[in-house]
Order: C-alpha cells, then sequence, then structure tokens
C-alpha cells in the first residue's frame, strides 16, 4: 500500500498523502482543519433557527423562509440560488455593455488622437506658409524702400540742378 502513496506523491506534488492510521492519531490537525476551513457555512436565522437561503433585495441581506413570510412579506425577495443567479447574469451583461464601451471610447480616443495628429500638422504647415509669406513682404517693403530711396535721391538731384545757388530761374 506504501507503493501505492509513493507513486501517489509523484503524480500529485502538491498534495499530501494521508493515511487513516495518521488521520486516527491527529497527525494530519492541519489538513482536516483545511478542509473544514473551505467548506461553505449555512448561516442560520437568530430568530428561527432556520437556513437563511432567502435574499431580501429591499434590505439586501439575507433571511430564513419564516423570515420572508412574516418579517418581509412586502418586501422584494428570492431563493440564494435564483437572486445569484439573476445577479450573475446582470454583471455578465453589464460587463458585456462595459466592453463595448471601452471598445467605443477606444475607437473615439484613437480617432481624436489622430485628429489631434492632423491639426497639429496643419497647424505647423499653415504656420510656416505665413512665415514665407511674412518674408516674401518684408523683401518687396525693403525692395519698394529701395526704389523710392533712389527715385527721391534722382529728384533732389534734378531739383538741385534746376536751383543752383546764385542763379535766379525766374528772369
Amino acid at each position: 500500500m506504501r507503493e501505492v502513496h509513493q507513486r501517489m506523491k509523484k503524480a500529485f506534488p502538491g498534495h499530501k498523502v494521508v493515511t487513516l492510521e495518521d488521520l486516527k492519531k491527529g497527525g494530519a490537525k492541519d489538513i482536516v482543519e483545511d478542509i473544514i476551513v473551505h467548506e461553505p457555512t449555512i448561516q442560520m436565522c437568530q430568530h428561527h433557527e432556520q437556513a437563511m437561503n432567502v435574499y431580501c433585495f429591499d434590505c439586501k441581506t439575507l433571511i430564513c423562509l419564516y423570515c420572508s413570510i412574516k418579517a418581509h412579506n412586502n418586501h422584494n425577495h428570492e431563493s440564494v440560488k435564483v437572486a445569484v443567479s439573476d445577479t450573475k447574469k446582470k454583471l455578465i451583461q453589464k460587463l458585456s455593455s462595459l466592453s463595448d464601451t471601452k471598445a467605443s471610447v477606444s475607437k473615439a480616443v484613437k480617432i481624436v488622437q489622430a485628429t489631434k495628429a492632423n491639426v497639429t500638422a496643419q497647424g505647423q504647415s499653415e504656420a510656416k506658409k505665413i512665415e514665407r509669406s511674412f518674408t516674401e513682404l518684408v523683401k518687396i517693403i525693403r525692395a519698394q524702400k529701395t526704389a523710392i530711396s533712389r527715385i527721391q535721391e534722382k529728384f533732389k538731384q534734378e531739383i538741385g540742378k534746376s536751383f543752383k545757388p546764385g542763379e535766379d530761374s525766374l528772369n
């Protein structure tokens, strides 16, 4: 029999193999306590000493069948199994809805990011166009200023020739 247990230990390395003799001697007390702790416990009603297997939605609490008839008779209540099943279905629907919303939001974020990048690129392009136009206008203004300065200089020379000091042009 020991050989079988040894093979079981190798096959299930995370499990502890215990013999009946060990259990009888109390050598496996921690395993038994582990099993007891993990068993689901049934809550009992302190008023009627009955299993609380009904859920009152109005009070958001577990109640026993007698409490559902007496103290909670006008409340919205259901068996725990049905309440858990219904709640699970609602949670799955909400999760699905949230997943759809997440997908929609992710898509919208991508669109906004693409739009931002496009607007930024267009803004930079327009800023360069404006800068080129401004530079061109400055060149034109400087050229016009130079041309006007030349015309003024020629005009001064012509006026200077016409009115030499000591000459009276009115004769």
